[in-house]
This record gives structure tokens, C-alpha cells and sequence, in this order.
């Protein structure tokens, strides 16, 4: 089942709550190079997150395998000591883009494609996504009073850049955050 009934020409997923940026392919024969362009890490995917805090560092690379957390409420989890779990490889640049005092916005460019893998990275730093529901400190209210709400986290898929798996050409996409995370963006920034 090359294009599937209910999600016809859809090559790769976000998370239920992330907004932005899909591929679709029309035809078969794209559907296919697009999709091994992603196993093969050939498509460049840029992602904007507000997180909580203030992190230390400029730019960083979160180079931490992903851990079968089946049994967690999570589902995935960063990687600890060697052992029989069931791990993937996963490595995601993370630069910080504006700070603020209680939330920042950070640019993520993950290198591997792996389910949940910007959120566990994130929280596993140190610096949860705001409005996560499963990758936070338990008890964890995130803003304060007087920040917008939020309803979701605050994860959006801005940029994909790949070659057409038939053409060759050269393509670029970009997609502004929703209305919601723009608040929380302007909030941030003290705009």
C-alpha cells in the first residue's frame, strides 16, 4: 500500500500537536524518493520550539540515543547506561534564537528523524518544550500569569528543504508558527 487510504500521499509525520510543515507526494514514484530521503537524511527540516528557561549555552548538539520508555508514560526517553533496551540514534542542533526570563525560543534542526525526538532532547537538556503534556517535570505550570495561554506545545515545523526525488530540483518551504505560538513568541520576546 504505496499512498494508503487514509493519509494518501503523506511522507512523515509531526506529533499530534506540532504545527507546520508536511511533504505530500503526488505520484508513487515520488512518494517513494521522498520517503527514502528522509530514511537517508537527505531532507533538511528546521523546527522552532519555545522552551522553558533559559539555557547556558548558544548552540548545541543534544547527541542522545532514544531509549524504548514502553513502559513509561512517555513512550521514548534519552538514553542512559548501556543496556538491552531498545535504542535509536538520534542528534538534533539546537540554537538559541531569544531569551527570556522564564521561556526561550530556540531553533532545532534534528539530524535523525526519530518519534518525539526534538521534545525528549529538549526536556533531557534541561529545557522542556513549554506546553508539553508528556515531557515535563511532573507538576510543572511552565509561564507565568501573565503569559498567554496555551493550549499545546509550543513546536512547529518551519522550514523542509530536499531535492525532488525525480527532478532533481532544488526545493525550499517555509511556514510561519500559528497564531497561538506567535503569542507566545511575541511574549518572550517583550514585544
Amino acid at each position: 500500500m504505496l499512498m494508503g487510504d487514509e493519509r494518501p500521499g503523506i511522507v512523515h509525520r509531526l506529533d499530534r500537536e506540532t504545527s507546520g510543515l508536511i511533504v505530500v507526494a503526488k505520484t508513487g514514484d515520488a512518494m517513494e524518493g521522498l520517503r527514502e530521503a528522509f530514511r537517508e537524511r537527505r531532507v533538511e527540516k528546521t523546527y522552532l520550539a519555545v522552551v522553558l528557561g533559559a539555557p547556558e549555552w548558544d548552540e548545541r548538539l543534544l547527541d542522545w540515543d532514544l531509549v524504548d520508555g514502553t513502559g513509561d508514560r512517555r513512550g521514548w526517553r534519552e538514553a542512559g547506561e548501556p543496556g538491552g533496551e531498545r535504542r535509536q540514534e538520534a542528534r538534533t542542533g539546537v540554537e538559541v534564537v531569544e531569551r527570556g526570563g522564564l521561556a526561550s525560543l530556540v531553533v532545532c534542526r534534528p539530524e535523525s528523524g526519530r518519534r518525539h525526538q526534538i521534545r525528549v532532547h529538549l526536556f533531557a537538556a534541561g529545557h522542556g518544550i513549554v506546553g508539553d503534556k508528556l515531557y515535563r517535570e511532573r507538576g510543572a505550570s511552565g509561564l507565568g500569569a501573565d503569559a498567554p495561554e496555551v493550549r499545546r506545545h509550543m513546536l512547529h515545523a518551519v522550514a523542509l528543504a530536499f531535492e525532488h526525488p525525480v527532478s532533481g530540483e532544488a526545493f525550499e518551504f517555509e511556514w510561519p508558527p500559528p497564531e497561538d505560538m506567535g503569542r507566545v513568541i511575541d511574549w518572550v520576546s517583550g514585544a
